[in-house]
């Protein structure tokens, strides 16, 4: 099982970690100081404080599944569109 992050899936919480933290903009707060999470070592801290977090659990695997589902169902569509084109035009 992978860790999913918005629409992706990646396989280890390390990456998942580093996809979502690493996306994210500095902001100044109402003291003045930049807040952005940072990388120490393998752990994200903001504040010097550790970021617990925990992530939905995905699949690569049927990621990809699901993708040839609706490619062939996107596939069918097509060429019954066609089919139907190519009847009316021998009409």
């Amino acid at each position: 099982m992978g860790y999913q992050v918005g629409f992706q899936c990646f396989e280890t919480l390390q990456e998942a970690q580093n996809y979502k933290y690493s996306s994210v903009a500095p902001v100044i707060n109402q003291n003045g100081q930049l807040v952005q999470p940072e990388q120490v070592g393998q752990q994200w801290q903001l504040n010097g404080i550790q970021i617990v977090d925990s992530f939905p659990q995905c699949s690569p695997l049927q990621q990809v599944l699901d993708g040839i589902e609706m490619g062939w169902a996107l596939i069918v569509v097509a060429v019954s569109m066609v089919g139907v084109a190519i009847l009316r035009r021998g009409l």
